[in-house]
This record gives structure tokens, sequence and C-alpha cells, in this order.
């Protein structure tokens, strides 16, 4: 959003605004390709990553919007790069530095790729404990947790100032899931997907949106619930 609003303010208009979500999309593109290379992924492979990333509709819709989804998962996704150059590596500094620094501007971002960012850690964390010395690990959590608090602790403490939180809780209210029970989970899985499975096709789209409709029905939720529709 920053970057957003002083495009705005250069061009007097939001002749540019788009572009940072656009820039962000085509590296996700790229990201993806390098990120099947690291897992062993041939030409075809990486092609192939490459393209799911750039068919996503979610992704295609942001990348002409000022959504900032494609900005945090470029940062995740390119932390995640890091974390496998550190597995390969264990001494390499760099990459602690730079998996941090992933870190902490998707936490920056968007607070939604706070489970990313833990799952992506408690990986990372497990493979330091099991397979090199404790003292390697704490300092890489060491560094980890100072670039992350370096990046992040103006706007957090501006928001706990605020709102008496380091998140608005009006805000996560709005926006979490209240149907927290497995039909539910399951509901927005099945969405979800559903919402990445569109066709040109109008016959295909028509089944899909029949199976959504008959999956909700066997799990006996709304599939326009509020709970989990909001």
């Amino acid at each position: 959003e920053f970057a957003v609003l002083h495009l705005y303010v250069l061009a007097q208009s939001d002749l540019w605004v788009n572009y940072v979500s656009w820039l962000a999309i085509a590296g996700v593109i790229v990201a993806a390709s390098l990120l099947a290379r690291q897992l062993g992924a041939g030409r075809t492979g990486q092609l192939a990553a490459s393209v799911f990333a750039a068919t996503l509709p979610m992704g295609l819709v942001q990348a002409s919007s000022t959504m900032n989804d494609g900005v945090a998962a470029l940062w995740i996704i390119l932390a995640a790069s890091e974390a496998l150059l550190l597995a390969a590596d264990v001494r390499r500094w760099d990459a602690a530095a730079c998996l941090a620094g992933g870190a902490a501007l998707a936490a920056l971002t968007k607070p939604t790729a706070y489970p990313c960012l833990l799952a992506l850690g408690a990986m990372v964390a497990g493979m330091l404990a099991v397979r090199h010395p404790w003292r390697r690990a704490l300092g890489y959590a060491a560094m980890a947790v100072v670039v992350v608090l370096a990046v992040n602790f103006g706007h957090l403490a501006r928001m706990t100032s605020l709102y008496g939180s380091p998140m608005s809780p009006e805000q996560v209210d709005l926006h979490r899931t209240q149907l927290v029970t497995p039909a539910g989970v399951a509901s927005n899985l099945i969405r979800h997907a559903a919402l990445h499975a569109g066709t040109p096709w109008p016959k295909v789209n028509r089944a899909t949106y029949e199976i959504v409709i008959l999956a909700h029905q066997v799990l006996g939720v709304d599939p326009s619930d509020p709970r989990t529709t909001n």
C-alpha cells in the first residue's frame, strides 16, 4: 500500500498503481520456476510451475488491481527458495539473512502470510535442530527475530497505539472464518479449489458448480453461509 500511495502521488492519478501487483505476480511466475528447479524439476517441470502460477485466476485478476496478495506471495516464495538454499548448505549466512528478510517483508505486507511463514519457520527449525549444531540454529533464530522486528516494529507499534493490539480486532473479526469446524474448513477448501478450476467451457464450469453444491449438501453447510463468505 505504501508503494501504491507513492505511485499515486508521483503520477497525480491512479495510472500506475496497478504496477505494484503486476510486477509482483510477474515475480511469482519467475520464482515458481526457480523453486521447481531447486526441488529437482527439469525444464519441463519448471515451465509447468511457471504456467501454473501464471494461469491462477485470482493472480490474473489481482495483477491489474491494487491488492497486495501477489506481493505477499512473492515474498513468501522467495523466503521458501532461501530456505532450500539453507537446507543445502547450512553455512550460508546469506541465505539465512535473505530468508529472514523475505519473511519480514511478507509479514509486513499482509497478516495472512503468518500461517505460511510459521509453517516455513517450523520446517527450517526442525531441519537445523536435527541435522546441525544447536548454536548455529540459535544464531539463525536470533538473526531472524532481529530482522523481522526491525522491519515490522514501527508498524506494529503504531497499530498497538491505535487499536490496543498489533492487529485491529475489528478487522480480524470481519475477515476470519467464523465456522471453525471440519465442515466449515472443508467448505472453504472446496470453494477455493473451484475458484481456480475455471475453464473457457461453460458446460465444464457448470459441472464444477454442481459438484460444489452437491459437496455442500453432503457436508450440511450452506455454500453462501455468511460465517465463511464474509
